[in-house]
């Protein structure tokens, strides 16, 4: 779990799975408070999600998003990830989702 705090608090998080013998990671949740958003810790919070997986030796990170978050896709997709299958009524409300991959190339300099 990573977390985005200023003085104020919690600003942000992310949660990542990992599984043992498997070289994808798997995004569970990303979260930016309503305040905080237009900061870019979004974009911050998925690349540290990112190098962490790099770091355990996972090629691929993968996720699900709402099919009506357009500013999460827009974010996933300017960040690399592709879609490459559906989730019908995948959320507790009924809601579909897109699920998305993107390769893992070397880390990022911190």
């Amino acid at each position: 779990m990573l977390a985005a705090v200023d003085g104020s608090g919690l600003l942000g998080k992310a949660v990542i799975f990992f599984r043992a013998h498997s070289d994808i990671a798997r995004l569970y949740s990303i979260a930016v408070g309503h305040e905080a958003r237009g900061r870019g810790l979004g974009e911050a919070l998925l690349a540290v999600a990112e190098d962490i997986a790099r770091d355990r030796a996972c090629g691929r990170m993968r996720l699900e998003v709402r099919q009506d978050n357009a500013g999460a896709i827009r974010l996933y997709e300017r960040q690399g990830y592709r879609r490459f299958a559906d989730r019908p009524r995948y959320y507790e409300d009924g809601a579909d989702a897109w699920r998305y991959e993107k390769a893992l190339g070397a880390s990022r300099s911190r």
